[in-house]
């Protein structure tokens, strides 16, 4: 098990290329060393949709995490790209996904598509996984799952709280993934049966709203364990 923070750029920076600026790479280097940390995940979320499309961004992010994978690689770090296969007319949706792997083949790429256990096409997250394998190599698929937590607060990500209490609403990130033990080991043995060697757990450790906890379920730690056990 690898602890690899995420973060996110803005698309001024990455159209200005900011990235090769003398120093900016190395920067990550040292950050990492200094936090004893495994490596860096970037998060492709905080750039536009189709409201203000710009066809320069895919070959540019492309671009950015490709050299910053290399960066991290060659000093033993791990670089994970956070994307999402289903959302149509993003900097990293299905139609791109494909080149931008290209241009990063020491990257690691997290699909978000399957936090949720009923998944977001028609066939489920095992169909997901399917369609993965036709973007990019085997080897840089990596699963996300939406962490579940004990019965009273069965969601991984309330970061909205105090600010936001209305936690049914998404915009608060307080999210139900819907996992329960029988559909979360069902799911994860399919995807060891596929290839998939990777498992990421999204998960933002806020404060918990009042009378709910944190804690996770152990058959949902005993089977992340299984399948590290078994993985080749």
């Amino acid at each position: 098990m690898t602890i690899v923070p995420t973060g996110s750029i803005t698309t001024p920076w990455l159209l200005k290329r900011t990235w090769e600026k003398p120093g900016i790479l190395e920067s990550a280097i040292t950050l990492l060393q200094n936090e004893g940390w495994d490596g860096l995940q970037v998060d492709d979320e905080s750039f536009p949709g189709s409201s203000s499309w710009d066809p320069r961004l895919p070959p540019l992010f492309g671009a950015f995490v490709g050299n910053l994978s290399a960066t991290l690689v060659a000093r033993n770090f791990r670089c994970v790209v956070d994307v999402c296969s289903t959302w149509h007319d993003y900097i990293i949706g299905p139609e791109v996904l494909p080149s931008v792997a290209k241009r990063a083949p020491a990257a690691t790429f997290m699909d978000m598509s399957t936090y949720f256990a009923k998944g977001f096409i028609a066939g489920g997250d095992l169909q997901q996984i399917k369609n993965l394998k036709t973007m990019m190599p085997l080897y840089q698929i990596a699963i996300g799952v939406g962490l579940t937590e004990m019965p009273g607060h069965e969601n991984a990500s309330c970061g909205g709280f105090p600010q936001c209490t209305n936690f049914s609403n998404p915009a608060c990130g307080c999210l139900d993934y819907g996992w329960n033990e029988s559909s979360f080991q069902t799911f994860i043995a399919a995807a060891a049966a596929a290839g998939v060697t990777e498992i990421d757990v999204w998960r933002q450790d806020m404060t918990p709203p009042p009378s709910t906890t944190s804690d996770i379920p152990p058959w949902w730690i005993d089977t992340l364990a299984h399948f590290l056990q078994n993985a080749p």
